[in-house]
């Protein structure tokens, strides 16, 4: 019985090892095969990053689908039941004063961002064109900066109530 086994797992044991050692002695020959030009083998790096990312961007879609569905499935056993729904379920928007800090944080940290990208692109390469694509980051700060100073004098921050 374990000869049997065993003259079954070594057809398949060493087929597999030389399976591996293809690429070694595919390598070892001589140049006989014209090398792909250098456009494919970018290509051939590039397509499967971005599949992956691709794939990563599904994945958490699919798992922020299911979530936003079992949100739903709870608010409506809480309805069926004739029970209040908390504001925690209703809805995304976050309190008046809670968002305002929540913009404040988001504009000093693109902020943050912008400058440092910009300095480290001009430090590294000591051209002012590749420092610039940190003043993507430098506009998104100011307008974050902006919301916050409009939510501020309009006086949203001190109400409280959800919707606002």
């Amino acid at each position: 019985m374990i000869a049997s086994r065993r003259n079954k797992l070594l057809p398949r044991v060493s087929a597999g090892a030389l399976a591996l050692l293809a690429p070694v002695l595919a390598m070892a020959q001589a140049d006989a095969v014209a090398r792909a030009p250098a456009h494919w083998m970018m290509l051939a790096a590039v397509i499967p990053a971005m599949l992956f990312v691709l794939g990563v961007i599904a994945v958490s879609f699919h798992f922020a689908h299911r979530q936003e569905r079992e949100r739903l499935l709870t608010i409506q056993r809480l309805v069926e039941k004739g029970l209040p729904v908390p504001h925690e379920l209703s809805g995304r928007r976050l309190p008046p004063t809670a968002q305002r800090r929540n913009d404040l944080h988001h504009a000093i940290t693109l902020l943050c961002l912008g400058l440092g990208l910009g300095l480290a692109l001009w430090l590294v390469t000591g051209h002012w064109r590749l420092a610039a694509w940190a003043l993507i980051f430098l506009f998104l700060s100011a307008g974050k900066f902006v919301t916050w100073y409009i939510d501020g004098r309009s006086g949203s921050a001190s109400d409280d109530t959800p919707g606002t």
